[in-house]
């Protein structure tokens, strides 16, 4: 129910070969994807899988550089979790109006807590 893959520098190569299978763990609760410099082109690939984890709780997406563009494709999958508790985006370059767009497409979320 836990996935720990923090500080495995696996860029947007490794967030595509990691978004193959991880749609498939969907009683997955815990993914921690901190400073793993995904960047944008990473949440691309990674934004599918995260949206078939519909158990997930918590998430950590620190310091990826995954900017606004990364913010904006995240959305989408994001949005699908609808048990997440907890989001961290810190250290990621994504600014004000990104953290506002990306906060509105997941006020549906009951009781999320974002930390940007």
């Amino acid at each position: 129910q836990r996935l720990d893959l923090q500080s495995n520098a696996l860029g947007a190569e490794g967030a595509a070969a990691l978004s193959s299978g991880l749609g498939q763990l969907t009683a997955l609760q815990w993914l921690d994807l901190d400073n793993n410099a995904l960047s944008a082109e990473g949440a691309v690939a990674l934004s599918p899988a995260l949206g078939q984890l519909t158990a997930l709780q918590w998430l950590d997406l620190t310091n990826n550089a995954l900017g606004a563009d990364g913010a904006a494709a995240l959305s989408p999958g994001l949005g699908q979790i609808t048990a997440l508790q907890t989001l961290y985006l810190y250290r990621n370059g994504i600014p004000g109006e990104a953290k506002a767009s990306l906060r509105a497409a997941l006020s549906h979320i009951e009781g999320l807590n974002i930390n940007i």
